[in-house]
């Protein structure tokens, strides 16, 4: 069982729900800021995260429009869940969802290979 040291000095999700992830660890992995050791921040940035990377994945197998609504579901979800634990733990803390990137969608140049113009707006 984890300590209550432990979560007081470890704010990421994993840790506050007895799993023997550190923050550092957290860090170190995703390659985050260090500020974020200790600081309850570091599950909204992770949330933000996963949400971007998730939308990305989904978008291998479904539709622009299907891969958003399932990686702002799963963000949302996963938002309620460290709420709670935010609440167990005694942590004041709001998690802030940003808005999914989806500049990796945008072509700058929209003419075919013949110089044609060509609608590539995404829906």
């Amino acid at each position: 069982m984890i300590s209550k040291e432990f979560k007081k000095n470890n704010k990421n999700r994993l840790a506050l729900a007895g799993i023997g992830v550190t923050d550092g660890d957290i860090v170190e992995t995703f390659k985050l800021p260090t500020d974020l050791i200790n600081n309850p921040e570091i599950n909204t940035v992770m949330c933000n995260k996963m949400k971007q990377l998730n939308f990305q994945e989904y978008l291998l197998e479904m539709s622009v429009p299907e891969a958003k609504k399932l990686a702002s579901t799963r963000a949302a979800q996963a938002k309620n869940q460290i709420q709670k634990l935010y609440k167990l733990n005694g942590i004041k803390h709001k998690i802030k969802l940003e808005p999914l990137d989806t500049s990796m969608l945008t072509v700058k140049d929209n003419t075919d290979a013949f110089g044609n113009s060509v609608d590539l707006r995404i829906t």
